[in-house]
């Protein structure tokens, strides 16, 4: 997973092998979660901004 963001530790390192590429959201599912729940899904989701503001 490569999510296109500014907050890269290190911006020079890149991956030898990239999965997919997204924009930058909270994304959960396949061993991602969130609040510890979700993290079994099967597929990869992104988590609506209105949820992450309650």
């Amino acid at each position: 997973m490569n999510k296109h963001h500014d907050r890269k530790y290190n911006p020079s390192f890149e991956a030898d092998f990239v999965g997919l590429e997204t924009d930058d959201h909270y994304l959960f599912g396949y061993g991602m979660d969130y609040k510890s729940y979700l993290r079994n899904e099967a597929g990869i989701f992104a988590v609506n901004k209105e949820t992450l503001k309650k």
